[in-house]
Parts: C-alpha cells; sequence; structure tokens
C-alpha cells in the first residue's frame, strides 16, 4: 500500500516522514546488463527563470545528498514544510537537515526570500532519462539504494501534490500517466490512460485552460501517428502507434507539449486580466520513456529518437512555463532509466506507523484510501470530526460532483449537470434534491388541479341555482 500526505498540518510530518520511505524505494541501484544505460540514480534539478533572465544564476557543482535533505529542499521551494519538523524535534528518529542544504546557493536563489518567493511552481518526475539529457544542470544527485519503478515515481508526484493541494493555491494541475493517479481534493488531474484519458477539472482552473485541457486529452487519442509527425517531423515518424509502448509514449509527449502550448497562453492572458497566480502548481510525471528502454534497449534507434524528442519537449516546456510565470520555479527530480520495472515486487514495503487498518475511523489517509475504494474516484479522503465520537478524528471521503463513472468515462444522459455522489465510498447518486423537486412538483399540480376542479364544480353549482331560481320566478308571475 502507498503511504499518501495527510491534509492537516499534524499529520504532514508523518506524510513527509513516509515519503522519505518511498524516496528510498523509487530510487535505483542496479546491476549492469545489456541495453542498461548508466547507473542508476536520482538527480535534483533546480531552475528559476528570473535568476537565469538576470544572470545571478552561479556555477554549480552537484553535491550529494541524502533522501531526507532532497525532501526537505522540496518540501521547502513548495512551501509545505511547516509541519516538517515541529518543536525542533526529529520524526521517527529521521532528522531532516534545515541548515546545510538549505542554505546551498543555488537552493537560496531558486527559493528567493519573502518577498521574492517563487509565483508557481512546476514540479516534473521524469523515469527513463540520463541527467545529462535534461536542460537544467543537476543541482543535486541523491543517493538512492533500491530499484525505481514508475508506479511509485508516479505515487511520489501524486502524495507532493495531495499535500500542495492542502495548502492555499489558485491552481492545482498534475498528470500522469499511471493509472494509480487518485483524485485530489481540489485539483485539476488528467489521467492519460491506454483506452482514454480520465480529465477530471477543478472549479479554480481557468475556465479556458479546462476546456484546453478536455480538448488536447481528447485529440491526442486521435490519429495519434499524424499528429506525431506533424508535430516532430521525421523523428514522429520512427514509432508506430499500433504498438502500445510506442503510441502511449506518443500521446503523453504530444499531450505534454500542447498542453503547455495552452498554459504559456493562458499565463499571458492571466497577466493580462490580472488573474492571481501566486501558488500555481503544476505537477507531470513522465514515465513512458522507460518501456521503450526495456524493450528495444539502449542503443535502439526508437529509444534514440524517443531520448531527443524528450529533450525537445522539457526544453519547450521549461520554456512555456517561464512565459507564462516570469517568476516561476521548476523543480526536476530525474529517475535515470533501469533496466526494468519488474523489480516493483521486490521493492521494500513503505513505512507505516500502524500495523492494523481501523476500519470503523481510519487514522491514516492511505488507510482510507484502501478502506474506502479511494471513494470509488468520486471524491477524495478528508480528516473530519467522528460524527460517532465527537472526540475523534478520521478520514471519511468527501464526495465530488461530476458526471463521471468510476471509470472515468462519463455518464450518458446527464449532458452538462453536476451529479451529486454520496454515500462512504461516493458509489452512490444522491438524487434526493431532485426526488424531492419532483416529488412536491407532482403533490402541487395534483392539489391545484383538485382546486381547479372544485372551483369548477362549485361555479357549475351555483349557476344551476341560479337557473332554477330565476325560472321559479318567471312562472309565478305568470
Amino acid at each position: 500500500m502507498m503511504p499518501s500526505f495527510f491534509t492537516a498540518k499534524a499529520a504532514k510530518v508523518t506524510a513527509l516522514a513516509g515519503i522519505v520511505s518511498l524516496l528510498a524505494a523509487i530510487s535505483g541501484t542496479s546491476a549492469s546488463s545489456p541495453g542498461s544505460v548508466s547507473a542508476a540514480g536520482v538527480s535534483l534539478h533546480l531552475h528559476r527563470a528570473s535568476n537565469v533572465a538576470t544572470g545571478s544564476a552561479h556555477v554549480h557543482l552537484p553535491r550529494t545528498v541524502s533522501w531526507d535533505q532532497a525532501t526537505s529542499v522540496l518540501a521547502h521551494l513548495l512551501g509545505i514544510s511547516d509541519g516538517l519538523r515541529p518543536n525542533g524535534s526529529p520524526i521517527d528518529g529521521t532528522d531532516f537537515d534545515y541548515t546545510g542544504v538549505l542554505n546551498d546557493q543555488k537552493v537560496i536563489a531558486v527559493a528567493g526570500d519573502l518577498f521574492d518567493g517563487p509565483a508557481a511552481s512546476l514540479l516534473v518526475l521524469l523515469k527513463g532519462m540520463d541527467s545529462e539529457d535534461i536542460p537544467v544542470p543537476v543541482t543535486f544527485d541523491v543517493h538512492s539504494s533500491h530499484a525505481p519503478s514508475s508506479r511509485l515515481v508516479s505515487a511520489y508526484l501524486n502524495d507532493i501534490s495531495s499535500m500542495v493541494a492542502s495548502t492555499p493555491r489558485s491552481v492545482v494541475f498534475t498528470v500522469s500517466s499511471e493509472d494509480q493517479n487518485t483524485a485530489i481534493a481540489g485539483a485539476a488531474r488528467v489521467t492519460l490512460r491506454s483506452k482514454k484519458p480520465i480529465v477530471m477539472i477543478s472549479d479554480s482552473t481557468p475556465s479556458s485552460l479546462a476546456i484546453s485541457a478536455k480538448e488536447i486529452a481528447s485529440t491526442s487519442y486521435e490519429d495519434v501517428s499524424v499528429h506525431f509527425v506533424e508535430k516532430f517531423g521525421a523523428d514522429g515518424a520512427v514509432f508506430d502507434q499500433t504498438e502500445e509502448d510506442e503510441r502511449m509514449f506518443m500521446i503523453e509527449a504530444d499531450f505534454i507539449s500542447s498542453l503547455f502550448e495552452a498554459i504559456r497562453i493562458q499565463g499571458l492572458h492571466d497577466r493580462k486580466n490580472d488573474r492571481p497566480t501566486h501558488g500555481d502548481f503544476y505537477a507531470i510525471s513522465l514515465t513512458k520513456l522507460q518501456p521503450l528502454l526495456d524493450r528495444y534497449g539502449a542503443s535502439s534507434k526508437k529509444y534514440q529518437t524517443a531520448r531527443r524528442i524528450w529533450r525537445r519537449v522539457i526544453t519547450d516546456m521549461i520554456a512555456a512555463f517561464d512565459s507564462a510565470y516570469a517568476n516561476g520555479a521548476v523543480e526536476i527530480l530525474s529517475v535515470a532509466p533501469t533496466v526494468s520495472d519488474a523489480a516493483t515486487a521486490t521493492e521494500p514495503r513503505l513505512h507505516r506507523r500502524s500495523s492494523a487498518i481501523s476500519t470503523a475511523c481510519p487514522q491514516l489517509l492511505s488507510d482510507c484510501q484502501q478502506v474506502f475504494n479511494n471513494c470509488s474516484n468520486h471524491g477524495a479522503c478528508q480528516k473530519t470530526v467522528n460524527p460517532f465520537n465527537s472526540n475523534q478524528t478520521c478520514y471519511f471521503c468527501s464526495c465530488f460532483k461530476n458526471n463521471t463513472d468510476d471509470n472515468g468515462n462519463a455518464i450518458s444522459g446527464v449532458g452538462s449537470f453536476s451529479v451529486n455522489w454520496a454515500g462512504p465510498y461516493c458509489a452512490k447518486q444522491d438524487i434526493s434534491a431532485e426526488f424531492h423537486m419532483l416529488f412536491w412538483t407532482v403533490v402541487v399540480l395534483i392539489v391545484a388541479v383538485v382546486f381547479s376542479v372544485g372551483v369548477l364544480y362549485s361555479v357549475g353549482d351555483d349557476e344551476s341555482d341560479g337557473q332554477k331560481a330565476g325560472a321559479g320566478r318567471h312562472h309565478k308571475e305568470e
């Protein structure tokens, strides 16, 4: 079971301690074998456009840091480190470094100060690229000990995003190609699945960006090869959309390229209309390069071409983000290519504070997601007071309003109307409002009909009495 971040401030401590274990699990050491590119490892790349533009960036030789320190850096730059070390005490024996690594000149340059902090953040997790392929120099080499997997890389992104979404933000937008990318309260989410994408848009997402994301997600699955060749020329023609691994790589690259062009346009629109963008957060998980390495090998034309395309996509992505947010920060966590993701089955179990899961009152966000089946993808687990015990807090599902089924597919017959999901699993549609509206409308109509019939009857009765009375008087006069 994957650990997840808690939304409450006190629970952030356990979440960050858990993320260290998760980072250790996705780090890599792999034995050399045919097709491997390099010794597996993880590198952290930091970038801020305003520093580059002003020439304040300096020559920085990468230093090796621990996972604890790398986590401290990311939490510091994303503004979620307030619960990392409360009262100065280490968590579960983990002593996070608040002085050495956070005082690094590059970290200071990217973080800025109280009056010059990043206006927005872009967190990118890359799986299958060497650090030298990334157009941002390595800031830190992260010590690693276990074989990485795409699923854990994506789980890390989702956990970070959950924690960021628990803080005040204008926009939280996540993209992943892994199916376990779970729903996050208050966040827009795009999951690029094999058959079709899942697109969940939050209320805080600008309407023009929401429309663009839906259109891009849809068109990325249509005429894949044609679009890919149009965008990447001869390099795009190397790939075959009938091969699933190649098709998903093409979809991922095409979607990210188009999405960030839309984000660039949205940024220009925001500046023109003075939309507050401080705290906007984008989290992108890119994992579809690794399967091409696994299948074709490091020296293959397909893998080498895919590397070249990804360098272009990432370069354009950072440029578009810098254009949209002149004072934004970019954090790239790159997991180097490994021979296979088959090591997933042997990865160590992640850190847990409790050995048992309470189904009546889940104490961990991850427990709630497991017990309630991730709220059937129609809600998100949130900490709240136990309705049966006011002295106890638990994690229960907070249901969304959307018109998709449990697989993220649009429900036919509801058009653009929202669906109120209800129940402990958010698996039932709450139709109480519609029922009451229909019921009382029918009652009112029945009362109105009865009243109308009664009025007509009484009017007719009065007319009959009048006619009888008139006839009687006429006879008497004769």
